[in-house]
């Protein structure tokens, strides 16, 4: 669980960027349209398919309540001037098909549907030094094991560091650190 509640304000002492560019309903000032020129409100569907037709429905929360709990610690005990904590990226966005690799296509959809649940990404430069993993009970499954297996490798392949943390009801915020640590510079 986040230390105040993600629905509401953060406390004065959490500072969260905010950039409001226009409100919908009115138009962008020049100066708006100086910083944003090609931004714009998403088009409401195409003559062939309307959004009303679509079957989605936005999900309520990016991440579990062990994954946002655990997403606290980790901000609290990482160095937010070194590295952004991004939670739920695709696999796909973190790697790729080494070039002239056949079938390309099978290896790539191998990876597409399938995330890491955080990477930690140098601040500067956006480039992911650490992936992490928190494993619940789910993970003792064969299937979740096969799944983790391949995540592994793939990770160690690439050369990309993973963490596996077990999922608690609290967490050694020294421990996490250090294990971090030890994490990246491997």
């Amino acid at each position: 669980m986040y230390p105040w509640d993600p629905l509401e304000e953060a406390p004065s002492h959490i500072s969260i960027p905010r950039v409001v560019i226009s409100s919908i309903d009115s138009p962008l000032s020049e100066v708006e349209r100086s910083i944003a020129p090609d931004c714009r409100p998403a088009a409401q569907g195409t003559s062939s398919e309307k959004s009303e037709n679509l079957p989605y429905v936005l999900k309520r929360y990016l991440m579990s309540r062990a994954e946002r709990s655990f997403f606290g610690v980790l901000e609290q005990v990482t160095d937010s001037s070194k590295y952004y904590i991004f939670p739920q990226v695709s696999l796909g966005n973190l790697v790729d098909v080494e070039k002239g690799t056949r079938p390309y296509q099978t290896h790539r959809n191998r990876v597409d549907r399938k995330s890491v649940d955080f990477v930690l990404c140098d601040r500067s430069a956006l480039s992911p030094v650490l992936a992490v993993e928190l494993d619940d009970a789910s993970h003792e499954r064969k299937d979740r094991q096969e799944r983790d297996a391949f995540v592994d490798g793939v990770l160690a392949k690439a050369g990309l560091p993973l963490l596996h943390v077990r999922a608690q009801a609290a967490y050694d915020p020294k421990q996490l650190a250090a294990s971090i640590g030890e994490a990246i510079r491997r």
